[in-house]
């Protein structure tokens, strides 16, 4: 077998028992029995990258980050990594600690259904207006 440096193996049809066991003693993971492998050239400079999807019975996601400079893509990662927080938090405990404008959405929503049992049509489109957020009536 040659060395010619490899650190991952893909076949698209999947491998033989034969080939994973060779695979095995040379530590070289192998993805096998993917739906589709394509190359994809992105941005100004043509970078290329492989897509591997439609892998069977796998439960990994790649977030791909492409932007305009270091800090961009750097601060997308944490924006992705704090959203990612947030979720896993949720699932350990059910439980929410509300903001980011919640409290003036459920405000709006109560305002909004007092408008419905206003009698007078001027009134009820200035509260429909207010519970809007706009500060016209």
């Amino acid at each position: 077998m040659f060395d010619v440096g490899a650190t991952l193996v893909i076949c698209q049809r999947g491998f033989y028992d034969e080939a994973n066991h060779l695979l095995m003693h040379r530590d070289l993971p192998a993805v096998g029995q993917t739906g589709l492998v394509r190359e994809k050239a992105f941005g100004t400079t043509k970078d290329r990258i492989f897509y591997i999807e439609y892998c069977a019975n796998s439960k990994a996601v790649t977030i791909f980050i492409h932007g305009g400079n270091k800090m961009m893509i750097e601060e997308t990662k944490r924006s992705i990594q704090d959203a990612l927080c947030v979720a896993r938090n949720v699932i350990r405990n059910n439980s929410f600690a509300y903001s980011s404008g919640a409290v003036e959405i459920s405000c709006s929503i109560a305002v909004e259904a007092v408008a419905d049992l206003v009698a007078t049509t001027l009134w009820d489109g200035c509260i429909l207006i207010f519970s809007s957020g706009s500060t016209r009536c």
